[in-house]
């Protein structure tokens, strides 16, 4: 039987401090799953700095949309609370607010349950907040890129794919890179090397160059290469760079 110490483990370590994301972060998670992943974490409680784009008010819960410009918005509920003042809420459109929440699915739907809410004034929190999105991504993300650089020292015959047998080993070593990948993760990478923009090749280019693949397998594709450290996303969680070119 061929050896598992190649095939790592999932490992959810749930987090339950507030975690700072963004709304793209959140419409990218998949279906089904109420706790955000990063990296090999889960994190229960997030933060979010956005625009309120517009408020629904019902008899049990007010639906806020929020909009940070990272992607399309979403919608935090609010639970009505005796004597809330809902003139209050109203006033607060297109102002931009820190919202802290837990993450649930309504109806297919992604929502933010909302536990607390403030208005932001100096705009200098907007930029702290960013920064702190991009320094909890990679801190949750060094499992992963620890992981990678430790198989990368391993000895080639310890790599899965050469203990199938001498036929499928053959086979795999005439698709597999320096990198250690092989068939369509390592033509992704490929792909992706070859391009010197700043920003990247986006998801929807991808997908033209690998017509015959369907768009969840390459999501599925491009989120095991982020996760790997092979590639990373640039201006947006949808551009992607290899990191080797």
């Amino acid at each position: 039987l061929a050896s598992q110490s190649g095939d790592r483990p999932e490992v959810r370590k749930s987090r339950r401090e507030i975690v700072p994301v963004t709304c793209s972060m959140i419409n990218n998670m998949s279906p089904g799953e109420d706790n955000l992943r990063i990296g090999t974490y889960e994190v229960l409680q997030v933060s979010i700095v956005a625009v309120i784009r517009d408020v629904s008010y019902g008899d049990i819960y007010t639906d806020i949309t929020i909009d940070d410009m990272t992607s399309s918005p979403i919608t935090a509920r609010q639970w009505v609370k005796e004597n809330k003042n809902t003139e209050e809420m109203q006033k607060k459109c297109n102002s931009l607010v820190k919202v802290f929440g837990n993450i649930t699915t309504f109806q297919k739907k992604k929502i933010l349950t909302v536990f607390g809410m403030m208005t932001v004034v100096d705009l200098n929190d907007l930029t702290v907040h960013l920064l702190e999105v991009l320094r909890a991504k990679l801190f949750f993300e060094k499992d992963c890129l620890n992981s990678d650089r430790k198989e990368s020292n391993r000895p080639k015959h310890a790599t899965p794919f050469m203990s199938y047998g001498t036929s499928e080993m053959q086979a795999d070593n005439k698709i597999t890179y320096d990198n250690g990948l092989s068939g369509l993760r390592a033509e992704i990478c490929r792909f992706l090397s070859n391009n010197d923009t700043i920003e990247g090749c986006s998801v929807n280019d991808i997908k033209s160059h690998f017509a015959h693949v369907t768009m969840s397998k390459l999501r599925d594709e491009i989120e095991f290469l982020c996760c790997e450290g092979h590639i990373y996303s640039t201006i947006d969680e949808d551009h992607f760079k290899a990191s080797e070119e």
